[in-house]
């Protein structure tokens, strides 16, 4: 027996659940792309921990068991790569490429030709490519002409009778020039007939940013879905086939309590059900006793990892406003709340948080669609009250307590009728 579950970013799970009907839409697309019928991009939306990366990353390696040539590219808004340390990225993929002798290596060679570095940001992050047919994987950063680029794939992949799928992850990271090129290409690709499809994923107010900085000429080309999370039924799908499959059962009450606990939260999922395989050992029966021995790991798994690194990523006075920002959430009892509110409990006027508020966006902890806010990570505002406002008292100065001492630990962000605190999970 072994543990199937693997709680990571970007980690691909055991059995994919409730995704069923996106992944389908995206193949429906790669057929429109084969016929020569053009195909709208995709982009996928939701908070940090639903499967965006995951989904990508699977609808890349569907694209490749086509025979297309497949990539996923992270955007990133933090500079770092000057020309000479990008150039030298692309010189080693390209001779990479060219030892293969494949055809798709010679397609990027010819679209090496111009370079402007109009990806700086995207190449900052790195890439991944790969190809079907002769399997050949490489590392690729991007400071190329993008429309030579794509050119050239595209033109190589029409004549072998595939495809060019090119997946952009953290949407919310791109400028907006890398806008101005995706759609561009998008509408060359559609108007020449080039096999090239995009699909994109960001946080939720990636849409909301994207008018905002490209007025509507991107976001009118590409269809939007928003990730939900898993209903029970799902959640216990994604629980129960990967342990069978892996030689052991669950009883009802331990996969219940599952459910309950995860909330359908893809991350949290993962990493709750391989605590609790952990604490089974040997035994091929999971049970209600392995689940609760499975939280206070799973407690620690949360608080010095995903919640832990995010936090620490932060300024003092960042530290602040997710002080004021949990306090707000707890005492109204809501998930989301309003800007101003945040604001009044800092004693600070619009203007003057409005920087700390555009940071924590930026960062990726908070989402700001309209004029209300929300965390991107379930859970993390009763990290904030129970764990860093403990620990680091100075970030409570002059930020009125909330109104009970001691917050439940609540990991749905859905409505705040739901929200469920779960015994024995202490943060």
């Amino acid at each position: 027996m072994f543990n199937p579950f693997a709680p990571g970013p970007a980690t691909q799970p055991p059995l994919l659940a409730g995704r069923d009907q996106l992944i389908q839409n995206m193949l429906d697309e790669f057929d429109r792309v084969e016929r020569g019928t053009g195909a709208r991009p995709m982009a996928f939306t939701g908070l940090r921990g639903v499967g965006k990366t995951v989904l990508l990353d699977h609808l890349v390696d569907r694209a490749i068991e086509r025979g297309w040539a497949g990539l996923r590219l992270q955007a990133s808004s933090h500079e770092g790569n000057d020309s000479l340390t990008q150039l030298t990225a692309v010189g080693d993929t390209l001779m990479n490429m060219l030892a293969t002798g494949s055809a798709t290596g010679k397609a990027l060679r010819r679209g090496a030709s111009a370079i402007d570095g109009i990806s700086v940001s995207l190449a900052g992050a790195g890439a991944s490519l790969k190809f079907g047919k002769d399997g050949t994987r490489a590392e690729l950063g991007i400071p190329m002409e993008f429309d030579a680029l794509l050119t050239a794939l595209g033109e190589t992949a029409r004549d072998r009778g595939v495809g060019v799928f090119i997946a952009i992850d953290e949407l919310q990271g791109c400028s907006r020039s890398e806008l101005l090129t995706f759609g561009r290409t998008m509408q060359a690709a559609n108007s020449r007939h080039l096999p090239i499809l995009y699909a994109f994923a960001g946080l939720p107010s990636t849409r909301e940013h994207m008018v905002k900085i490209d007025s509507v000429t991107f976001t009118e080309r590409v269809e939007w879905s928003r990730l939900q999370y898993l209903t029970p039924t799902e959640t216990a799908t994604a629980i129960e086939e990967p342990l069978i499959g892996s030689g052991r059962r669950i009883d009802a009450g331990a996969l219940e309590m599952l459910v309950e606990l995860t909330h359908g939260y893809p991350f949290l999922v993962q990493a709750a059900s391989k605590r609790t395989v952990d604490a089974a050992g040997a035994s091929d029966l999971v049970t209600k006793k392995h689940v609760m021995a499975a939280l206070p790991g799973l407690t620690e798994d949360l608080a010095e990892g995903v919640y832990g690194a995010s936090w620490s990523r932060t300024a003092p006075q960042e530290r602040r406003f997710l002080y004021a920002m949990s306090v707000a959430t707890f005492d109204l009892k809501s998930d989301e709340v309003a800007s101003s509110e945040v604001y009044r409990r800092l004693g600070l006027t619009g203007k003057q948080a409005s920087m700390y508020r555009a940071r924590l966006i930026e960062r990726g902890l908070i989402d700001g669609s309209g004029r209300r806010l929300a965390f991107t990570l379930p859970g993390f505002g009763s990290f904030v009250l129970q764990h860093r406002a403990v620990m680091e008292p100075e970030i409570t100065v002059g930020i009125e307590p909330p109104a009970a001492r001691r917050a439940s630990v609540e990991f749905s962000p859905g409505p705040a009728t739901s929200n469920k605190s779960i015994p024995g999970l202490e943060l």
